[in-house]
């Protein structure tokens, strides 16, 4: 059974009770991944080749090419006022105005420059007379990412990132703390993105993989890998990379450590060669996406690399955010909550108070009665208790929240373990978020 799927989905859903609030914005958008290259009138729109009447130029050294093959992709609206030429471009609550020969834009009533850094980017109409707009502006503005492969001369565009395109981070390194400044990668294979440190690694595509390897060689080899199965089995996954790493080294190297929070909510698993300086330690990572399937991270190392390279890895997974398509954006794996809207609608607004339990209940003996039962004894209407399932062969948990009013900021807690009650909890309310609830010792 897909023990972790099931707790991620059902946490969702929890968490959104649970807190009481809304999602606003965009939460319908799909991921989209564009590829262009200069001088080719080929672009890709999700792995699908569409061909375009003016091919992308360089010019100012900034990509410009007619602004509709990206903007339409993703749902905008453009629209050519001759008169003034001027190009607008509408996507959700974003109106972006710009004028030919104009180093200037608006976006929503407010000017900008298109390029700080250079004055001279500026739409402009090439032959035969159509009108290009620079790339990276614009898809930077309706809430994409824009990444540029100088040996292919390539542009890549994902739409939508809600992340920031570079953040600072301080890492311990071998017992010394370190600041570093991370750069926003999206990947263009998989659902996920991560901030990586560009001064010292580098990220590629090799057979089918996402790679981040030091950008100067190391002997013995040292990277970390990232792939992704759909409709995946966690716990089958888990027992395949075992026994391929038993494979390798002897079952003794071989430790399946179960479900960790440090560096991301995931599955881990470790083999290690020897003692030695230069022995082998190969380290995975499993983590569920929102759509039953799961990411592969490998991290392959030598024992004298770990507080080195191996810390900064996992530097880089605390920074891992992963798709979430009921959101449309990239969430953290372990925590829900960056997405919420600020203004919230608080379930027990409009929940009546004769819904609260019946009084008693705290000292009503409990223990093995059913679900059924268990709703008489409360005296609540079921569609008031929120429930999660995790399921195994050999491993079944419940949890019944009740949820407080505005005058009670105490919530109720059900665990239901198999078919009958197992424990109950009076607690302050402050929701459950999907790494606690993948930590056995919680259920415990």
């Amino acid at each position: 059974m897909k023990k972790i799927v099931f707790i991620l989905l059902a946490a969702f859903a929890l968490s959104f009770f649970l807190t009481g609030m809304v999602w606003g914005g965009n939460y319908d958008r799909e991921r989209t991944v564009m590829r262009f290259s200069i001088g080719d009138d080929t672009y890709v729109v999700n792995n699908e080749d569409f061909t375009m009447d003016t091919a992308p130029v360089i010019k100012e050294g900034r990509t410009m090419l007619p602004i509709k093959f990206v903007a339409e992709p993703l749902g905008a609206d453009v629209t050519w006022d001759s008169d003034e030429r001027r190009v607008t471009v509408e996507l959700g609550e974003t109106k972006i105005e710009l004028w030919i020969e104009d180093n200037t834009a608006v976006v929503n009533g407010e000017y900008q420059d298109i390029d700080p850094d250079n004055p001279e980017v500026k739409p402009l109409i090439v032959p035969p007379g159509r009108t290009v707009l620079p790339l990276r502006f614009i898809s930077e503005t309706m809430g994409g990412k824009v990444d540029w492969c100088q040996n292919r001369e390539e542009v890549t565009i994902h739409y939508p990132v809600n992340l920031e395109h570079q953040k600072q981070s301080v890492l311990v390194i071998e017992g010394m703390e370190e600041e570093i400044t991370l750069n926003l990668q999206v990947s263009s294979l998989f659902p996920y993105a991560v901030y990586i440190d560009e001064e010292r690694y580098q990220r590629d595509e090799k057979e089918g993989k996402e790679r981040i390897s030091p950008s100067v060689e190391t002997e013995p080899e040292v990277f970390m890998s990232i792939t992704h199965r759909e409709n995946v089995d966690v716990a089958a996954l888990v027992s395949e990379i075992e026994e391929h790493l038993k494979e390798k080294y002897p079952p003794h190297k071989v430790h399946n450590k179960g479900a960790v929070e440090d560096p991301l909510p995931s599955n881990y698993l470790y083999a290690v060669e020897g003692e030695y300086w230069n022995d082998i330690l190969e380290r995975y990572y499993l983590v569920e996406d929102f759509e039953g399937g799961a990411f592969i991270i490998k991290q392959k190392l030598f024992q004298e690399a770990e507080e080195g390279h191996g810390a900064r890895f996992n530097g880089m997974l605390e920074d891992l955010f992963i798709w979430n398509p009921q959101l449309g954006g990239y969430v953290d794996p372990g925590d829900l909550d960056p997405l919420w809207e600020e203004d919230s609608t608080c379930c027990w607004d409009y929940q009546p108070t004769d819904m609260a339990p019946e009084a008693g209940w705290e000292t009503a003996d409990l223990e093995g009665l059913t679900r059924e039962e268990l709703v008489d004894v409360l005296g609540c209407p079921p569609h008031i208790i929120r429930m999660t399932s995790v399921v195994s062969a050999d491993y079944n948990r419940e949890l019944w929240v009740y949820l407080p009013y505005e005058d009670d900021s105490t919530g109720l807690y059900i665990w239901v373990k198999g078919d009958v009650f197992h424990y109950s909890k009076l607690d302050e309310f402050n929701g459950f978020w999907c790494h606690r609830m993948m930590d056995l010792d919680f259920w415990n």
